[in-house]
């Protein structure tokens, strides 16, 4: 298989995880690639290894959407849930 194409692959099982919620909970890194746990808020954990540097850039750039998902999140709520000001 070619690099191209194993790159392709990585790519669409990360994809595949983030269309059905899933969110990443812990990624190692080491010199054969990275292994990715995921989990979805159902209780579902999955773990994908990712060996091309490709793939592992892609991840980072979808982790850094969901860390910032995750701020504005909960930034909203932090907002909505504040004490309206007294006169």
């Amino acid at each position: 298989m070619s690099e191209y194409q194993q790159v392709l692959e990585e790519k669409a099982k990360l994809d595949s995880y983030m269309v059905r919620q899933f969110k990443f909970i812990h990624i190692e890194e080491n010199l054969s690639g990275a292994t990715v746990t995921l989990q979805h808020p159902g209780g579902e954990a999955a773990t994908v290894q990712l060996l091309t540097a490709e793939a592992r850039k892609y991840l980072t750039n979808l982790l850094i959407k969901q860390l910032a998902q995750a701020r504005a999140s909960a930034a909203a709520a932090s907002s909505s849930s504040g004490a309206a000001p007294s006169a």
